[in-house]
């Protein structure tokens, strides 16, 4: 058939949904495009910018013909390989953990709208007028042309509100029409954050103003703990115990040996012993299970989680204790006060009382909270409140090289010794594909050196790619943990879990008083009779035994590699990290100087030196539009 003929026959069968241009497109190749006469184009449109290869490209033609030669279609009850290598080699491009393939872009736009919908838990979405976002009800809803929504306005979903494209103004006063949204000197704020960082702020100023209730010399204190444990405590080190029982908030913040754990446990001795306090009177808090523990360590009394101390109920992410009924104790130390956000800090507030005694700690150059707010550095940077800034190194003993590492790396101090040979450190050069054997090279002597999966801990930015995370865990459960008949194992999400392997908690569950990044181990698993139904998995969390069934196993995962930002609040004798190409995007100096601090006596880099030394110099900040640093200046410039 001719141009028109086919014309004709396509009015007569088809529907359309488009205005057509008079053309018959027949063949092309590369950007160029002939019609049934014979008539030559450029493609400009790309197939409406689809076809980025161009027509007719020798490598995808083979690649579908060979595709057709085997399967031209499955149904998504199987899996299929293509679909999976494509998964693959997408996902490392992206910062994403998972892909979902759509059949076009309506249901591309509804999966994103039914995700934003959940994750938010809002139910209005703002869309642009004479906007189109596809031809299913409900994005024919969210689209902006009223003539293609006439004819089924009555069973449209409801929820989507309309402005101007690109009207700012308009789109404003759609989000405040709930008031959630606060505006203040050109600054645009979801309510429940500006009424923390307000509540937050009235809080530290209020007990900086508060007077000195005690005056408690700590001289012979520290006399006798220099002469007891043959230590000399600096003069920061003195100031920083001095205001910490005398003043009503004190800030300690300093790197890795710095002292912190000395100062708050000479705090602690001389509040129970000279200003003879009960242990109940002190609290010592940490955002994260390990950390407590460690604390509870370091004191020798009992230490707790924030969210455990305040009653948190996890169904209703709401705190049992606030201000109208706080706990009581009069001092509350709270230690890695970088990974509080904003809205646990207000919850820590509201739960304790307004006149106890306050001490923060923390390193103000580590990496911030995962959730929101910058806390610790807004604290800090606003100048306005008591902050002993530690800088003097003592922890580790003299030839230890990772904490000069460490401190190199802060102060971007690049030289040849970042890749030589310590007795503490090791940089391993290896590209991307070789990584991993390295790795497993080192893990092996350390095994054979009495190394346990409890001492050595790989630290990674990612969890995809070859170097990453997932593939790790699976590389090192076959080191640490190998299959064996003595142990049950179990297939959950395509990954075997199998008794005595490490695993880490991802959420908090403080029913069972187990917190997001505990490291535990499989003590059993429970298979019914039939052994073909999985009844329970039991991890044991340095003594406490948590229950796991079949819905709650979405809660942990390996944890023979781990995140670096999961690892902040936590101490391995041993630590390796890759740093490799693939990472590039991922690696910054703040994340570089987490993982190395986490390293207490052994710490391997394998990877690209070139990778090493962009980490290391990348100023990456996470830049945060946090505003508690102003409110605390303008608390006290007013």
């Amino acid at each position: 058939m001719n141009t028109n003929e086919l014309i004709e026959a396509e009015d007569k069968y088809f529907i359309n949904t488009f205005t057509r241009q008079p053309i018959v497109l027949d063949h092309g190749k590369g950007v160029k495009v002939w019609d049934k006469d014979g008539n030559e184009y450029i493609d400009m449109f790309a197939g409406i910018a689809v076809n980025a290869l161009g027509h007719a490209h020798p490598k995808l033609v083979n690649a579908l013909q060979g595709q057709v030669e085997k399967l031209i279609h499955v149904s998504n009850i199987y899996y299929n390989e293509p679909a999976i290598e494509y998964a693959k080699k997408l996902l490392p491009l992206t910062e994403f953990d998972r892909i979902f393939y759509a059949n076009s872009g309506a249901e591309a736009n509804e999966g994103a709208i039914k995700l934003a919908l959940k994750y938010t838990g809002k139910s209005e979405i703002i869309t642009a007028k004479d906007s189109f976002h596809g031809r299913t009800l409900l994005t024919l809803a969210a689209t902006g042309h009223e003539e293609y929504k006439e004819p089924y306005l009555k069973n449209l979903p409801q929820g989507f509100i309309e402005v101007p494209y690109n009207d700012i103004e308009a789109i404003k006063e759609a989000i405040k029409f709930d008031k959630k949204i606060i505006i203040e000197d050109k600054r645009y704020y979801l309510r429940k954050f500006y009424e923390a960082e307000k509540y937050i702020c009235e809080r530290l100023c209020f007990l900086n103003d508060m007077s000195i209730n005690s005056n408690i010399s700590i001289d012979k204190y520290i006399d006798n703990k220099e002469k007891d444990n043959k230590i000399k405590y600096d003069e920061l080190q003195k100031k920083a115990i001095y205001s910490g029982v005398n003043n009503n908030i004190t800030i300690i913040t300093g790197g890795p040996g710095t002292g912190k754990t000395t100062i708050v446990k000479a705090i602690v001795n001389i509040l129970i012993h000279e200003k003879k306090l009960k242990k109940d009177d002190i609290a010592l808090l940490a955002p994260t299970g390990r950390a407590s523990k460690k604390l509870m360590e370091t004191t020798g009394i009992s230490a707790s989680t924030i969210h455990k101390y305040l009653g948190w109920d996890k169904d209703t992410n709401t705190f049992a204790t606030d201000e109208y009924s706080p706990n009581g104790q009069k001092y509350i130390i709270v230690d890695e006060v970088s990974m509080i956000d904003t809205l646990l800090m207000e919850a820590l507030f509201k739960g304790i009382r307004r006149d106890a005694k306050l001490i923060l700690v923390g390193d103000y150059y580590q990496l911030p909270s995962v959730s929101e707010g910058q806390i610790l550095k807004d604290i800090i940077d606003s100048d306005c409140l008591p902050v002993i800034r530690l800088n003097q190194i003592y922890r580790q003993s003299e030839g230890s090289y990772i904490l000069n590492l460490a401190y190199d790396i802060k102060n971007k101090n690049i030289s040849e010794d970042l890749f030589i040979k310590k007795d503490d450190y090791l940089f391993i050069s290896s590209d991307n594909d070789n990584a991993g054997s390295y790795i497993k090279e080192v893990v092996k002597k350390a095994i054979k050196k009495g190394y346990t999966d409890r001492e050595v801990q790989i630290l990674a930015p990612m969890y995809k790619s070859l170097n990453g995370i997932d593939n790790l865990n699976i590389m090192l459960q076959e080191l640490f943990n190998p299959s064996s008949k003595n142990k049950k194992e179990i297939k959950i999400r395509n990954v075997t879990f199998r008794e005595c392997d490490k695993v880490l908690q991802l959420v908090n569950d403080p029913d069972n008083n187990v917190y997001n990044g505990d490291i535990g181990y499989i003590e059993d698993i429970i298979i019914s009779k039939d052994k073909k139904i999985i009844n329970q998995i039991n991890i044991n969390y340095d003594g406490n035994i948590v229950e796991y069934t079949p819905d709650k196993f979405i809660n942990f995962r390996h944890g023979y590699a781990i995140s670096i930002h999961k690892a902040q609040g936590s101490e391995f004798d041993m630590v390796i990290m890759p740093v490799v190409n693939s990472f590039k995007r991922m690696l910054y100096n703040k994340l570089v100087y987490t993982g190395v601090t986490r390293a207490k006596k052994s710490l391997v880099i394998v990877g690209d030196s070139n990778a090493f030394i962009y980490g290391i110099n990348n100023d990456y900040v996470d830049n945060r539009k946090t505003t508690l640093k102003d409110f605390i200046i303008n608390f006290y410039n007013e």
